[in-house]
């Protein structure tokens, strides 16, 4: 399981949903990775999404903005 969708299982973080549906990579970075973190440090999570292409392009799920759906 992804680690964003896990931090917002447990109600840490609260990602824009493109984030989420979209996840394409994603890996760990800094103490965690390398198995030296303490119980006070932080989770550096380095990845890119991509939304998908009705975000992008309203107009192709039918709505012009500002002129509402078609």
């Amino acid at each position: 399981m992804s680690y964003i969708l896990r931090c917002k299982k447990r109600g840490l973080i609260n990602p824009p949903k493109h984030v989420t549906d979209g996840i394409q990579y994603e890996v760990l970075m800094g103490s965690q990775a390398y198995g030296v973190a303490s119980a006070i440090s932080d989770m550096d999570i380095y990845g890119f999404s991509i939304p998908k292409k009705e975000m992008l392009f309203p107009h192709l799920k039918g709505e012009i903005q500002g002129f509402g759906r078609q």
